[in-house]
């Protein structure tokens, strides 16, 4: 059962699928601390209506694109694109893509942060690997 936003904390999309469907694409929205599937991202409420956090990961660019799109026009006034390693090139290439070509003069990129991660390797050694956080907000 979906829980009231009001009842909870903070709800952060964490990643966007989209499922090829005999007409067309469905694109479901998986949002962390809820426990279930949320099809609808404008049925959040105004929770949503701040902030959202995308993952960038090894999807083509486009899914991000659209993904982020759909944020600003569902409401959201702020954007978050997080990436590491490989991914950071397609992160960087999403932001520049939804300002200059989806929503131009609408929408600007506020802050970049580079960070750094520590994660396990394959033989159990930790490994440090490069991260980013773009913060895209509207104008």
């Amino acid at each position: 059962m979906l829980r009231s936003l009001a009842d909870s904390q903070r709800h952060v999309v964490s990643r966007v699928q989209r499922t090829p469907r005999v007409a067309g694409t469905h694109i479901t929205v998986f949002v962390e601390g809820l426990g279930e599937n949320v099809k609808n991202p404008s049925s959040l409420g105004s929770a949503m209506a701040t902030e959202q956090t995308i993952l960038v990961g090894k999807k083509p660019t486009t899914n991000y694109v659209i993904a982020t799109v759909m944020a600003f026009n569902a409401g959201v006034k702020k954007v978050v694109l997080k990436a590491r390693g490989a991914a950071i090139s397609k992160a960087v290439s999403t932001a520049v893509m939804v300002r200059d070509r989806f929503l131009p003069g609408k929408v600007q990129i506020k802050d970049v942060k580079l960070l750094s991660d520590k994660v396990q390797g394959q033989v159990g050694r930790e490994r440090t690997v490069a991260a980013v956080e773009i913060v895209i907000e509207m104008a």
